[in-house]
């Protein structure tokens, strides 16, 4: 196991709670003996690479890190918005700017809005 897990949590607990845990400790504690990938990742990017299930952070695993006394930082999680919601709204993206649209240049979109 990781010595960055911490399992002070679980002496207390019934030793079912142990058991659920396990088989997610153990992916995690393997994820982590290999290293920190160097750039971060989405929440959901970094829970397929550890559990092979995009949700388990979101619905499930926030309380796995917490009693493991990790968090998101941790894992090299950054904040990012949906990709549906990059491409509606650009300026969701910290690194681009929405192009400045010039009057007629989309019609149909444009003039609407004017």
């Amino acid at each position: 196991m990781s010595e960055k897990l911490d399992f002070s949590f679980y002496y207390e607990q019934p030793l079912t709670a142990w058991q659920a845990d396990l088989p997610y400790i153990r992916k995690l504690s393997a994820w982590l003996s290999q290293g920190l990938p160097q750039g971060p990742a989405s929440l959901q990017q970094r829970s397929w690479d550890i559990f092979t299930d995009e949700k388990y952070l979101l619905e499930k695993g926030a309380g796995l890190l917490k009693r493991l006394g990790l968090t998101t930082a941790d894992l090299n999680i950054c904040d990012q918005p949906a990709p549906l919601m990059m491409a509606v709204q650009p300026q969701l993206s910290a690194n681009s700017r929405p192009p400045r649209a010039k009057r007629g240049s989309w019609p149909h979109c444009i003039d609407d809005w004017m």
